[in-house]
């Protein structure tokens, strides 16, 4: 059977209750699916903080935490230097923040979970996002890509 959203909310706070550690494989809080955002396991991370659990008590495993690109760095990149690296994705608080910290290039795909803020329906296809919201978003996430662009593909 499928968990509600009570459920979660009752051992969210009996966890929290207990000052039990989090372990949060998946960081992001939502996911672009179509025109939908559906909620992460990251949203777990923020409501179990929301309780009062101390932020040492729960671990990102994912981006932007460090562990995942010193796991990639080490395991599949060893050969090259950071100057050569660049991660790429649509979250400019957990993709672009990571790559930042991690001092790698960045290619934030702006058509994915920001896109509402960054996209006016009205604007024709071939326009650009709207570059006052971007500025804002990047100061709000601490995030600086490298390069921004609509779609990822080849």
């Amino acid at each position: 059977r499928k968990t509600t959203e009570g459920e979660i909310a009752s051992l969210l706070a009996a966890c929290a209750q207990r000052s039990l550690p989090m372990l949060v494989a998946n960081p992001d809080i939502v996911a672009s699916k179509g025109d939908q955002l559906l909620p992460m396991p990251g949203s777990l991370a923020v409501k179990y903080k929301d309780l009062g659990v101390p932020l040492e008590k729960i671990h990102l495993l994912g981006k932007p935490g460090p562990a995942v690109y010193n796991l990639a760095k080490g395991t599949f990149f060893s050969d090259m230097g950071k100057r050569e690296i660049i991660a790429v994705g649509d979250s400019l608080e957990h993709d672009i923040q990571g790559a930042c910290s991690f001092e790698v290039d960045s290619a934030f795909i702006t058509r994915g979970i920001h896109c509402e803020d960054l996209h006016e329906c009205e604007i024709p296809e071939d326009a650009w996002c709207n570059e006052e919201e971007l500025e804002k978003l990047c100061r709000e996430h601490n995030a600086d890509p490298t390069i921004c662009s609509e779609w990822f593909g080849l």
